[in-house]
């Protein structure tokens, strides 16, 4: 018994004639009948009753057959159907940025694998960028879904921004300081801050920050994270930076959380608005993202 000979039985039982049968599967009469006579030989039963100028009728036993064999092709359609569906799925890729400079560690592994276990067909990839090239590589199609700070100098019409989280600014300073209950103990630091091309008017932003302390600082900005680290870690003043930014976490520092705080966004292209993996990823992401800083 094969696929061929079962196909042409229940087409010729729904058809109800040899001819029509073979029409609809582009067979010929002769060669339908000679499948249906080669079936019936191996089930040793007659399918049809075959009446001269008479519609085909299903005999008792090939009633039971056609049930079975109907069954049978029902099954088969569905699984290759759920096969062809994982197939496609296990080669979806989701591309997921965040800053570098960011230390999440605190819940980007729990995010993880909760995200495998609830999509376990996506492949994700996870990889780290600066700030002012995460927005362009999702425009560019090189990420899918990124985890930034917001900037409205990318303000395209063709990305999607959804606020996710208030991240707490914070005065970073070495751990051999006096322990600090306010910024106005540091009035006479000097105040570093990292060049940083998306924020032209950040120093006026952090001046503005501390004067809310009652004082005016002294702002020095530096080319990159490892000089102001340097700096720091040597005594020669402080650091304003966000609460996930790696020196925040390492040994040699300790910090003040200020009540200043900034927008992250999980951003994507406003094309994928209604994909459903997208849609899906984003609450996810988000709700997981959440529970975790809260819990923490």
């Amino acid at each position: 018994m094969n696929d061929n000979q079962i196909i042409c039985f229940l087409e010729a039982a729904k058809e109800k004639n040899f001819s029509r049968a073979a029409e609809n599967l582009y067979q010929t009469q002769p060669g339908i009948s000679r499948t249906i006579a080669s079936l019936e030989r191996e089930l040793e039963t007659k399918l049809f009753v075959r009446t001269p100028g008479k519609p085909l009728e299903l005999t008792e036993s090939g009633q039971i057959y056609y049930e079975a064999f109907s069954n049978i092709q029902k099954e088969f359609q569905s699984a290759r159907q759920k096969c062809d569906q994982l197939k496609r799925r296990s080669s979806k890729i989701l591309r997921f940025g965040y800053a570098s400079g960011w230390t999440i560690s605190h819940f980007l592994p729990t995010m993880m694998n909760v995200l495998e276990q609830e999509y376990p067909y996506i492949n994700i990839e996870v990889e780290c960028h600066p700030f002012d090239n995460l927005f362009q590589l999702v425009l560019q199609n090189d990420l899918d879904l990124v985890l930034t700070i917001d900037n409205r100098l990318f303000n395209s019409p063709q990305l999607e921004r959804k606020p996710i989280y208030q991240l707490p600014k914070v005065i970073l300073y070495p751990k051999y300081y006096p322990p600090m209950s306010s910024p106005l103990q540091l009035k006479d630091e000097t105040f570093f801050l990292i060049d940083d091309k998306t924020a032209p008017d950040m120093d006026r932003e952090a001046t503005k920050i501390l004067q809310r302390y009652h004082f005016s600082p002294k702002i020095k900005v530096v080319k990159n994270l490892a000089t102001m680290i340097s700096m720091v870690e040597n005594g020669q003043g402080v650091a304003i930076m966000d609460l996930w930014s790696q020196p925040v976490h390492m040994d040699q520092f300790d910090y003040f959380t200020l009540d200043d705080t900034h927008p992250v966004v999980l951003a994507y292209r406003k094309e994928c608005e209604n994909d459903p993996t997208i849609l899906s990823l984003r609450r996810t992401l988000a709700k997981e993202l959440l529970d975790l800083i809260f819990n923490c």
